[in-house]
């Protein structure tokens, strides 16, 4: 029949292929590919619980869920088993991909928690200027004489010894 049709109409003759698989219906016993969706059921459930826990990603929002569901019970009603279920085993990735119309409905939380730095900048207080290394009245300095004095060589669990060349140890009079 394909032949026929190619030198009939001077088709090629992947075209004709193309033609018929077009002209043809589509077969409508088949539905998507894939295992059918089962976790449409307790969608409400780990939204209402999404929420409650302030909207954390899938992989905070399994422990929470075994955490807080026997207090989702008592507040809203009993599961079923099934419901029970598929709530116990349900993975982080999973849930991310549950989740993504509820983030778009609810986009309070993200990555932009915070006011940009350049805010930040100017009112974190930074200390500029040269060091002064005479003034040995502050806590830094006994902290600095301990760990010249009291750190042994080699000490894994110690912080380093300061050399008596450099300034601090100088100002220390350790030089």
């Amino acid at each position: 029949m394909l032949d026929e049709l190619c030198e009939d109409y001077d088709y090629e003759r992947k075209y004709a292929i193309k033609l018929l698989r077009d002209w043809l219906p589509a077969r409508s016993d088949h539905g998507h590919p894939g295992p059918e969706p089962r976790y449409g059921v307790i969608e409400p459930i780990v939204r209402q619980l999404w929420l409650s826990a302030e909207q954390p990603c899938g992989k905070r929002l399994v422990p929470i869920l075994h955490q807080w569901l026997p207090y989702y019970e008592r507040r809203f009603g009993g599961l079923s088993f099934g419901q029970r279920k598929l709530l116990r085993q349900i993975s982080a990735a999973t849930l991310d991909r549950l989740l993504p119309p509820a983030r778009a409905e609810f986009p309070g939380r993200g990555r932009c928690g915070t006011k940009p730095g350049s805010l930040r900048k100017t009112e974190i207080p930074i200390p500029t200027g040269t060091w002064d290394y005479s003034d040995t009245s502050g806590l830094w300095w006994s902290r600095l004489a301990a760990r010249v004095y009291s750190a042994p060589r080699g000490c894994v669990g110690c912080p380093p010894r300061i050399h008596r060349s450099h300034p601090a140890a100088e100002a220390l009079e350790l030089g």
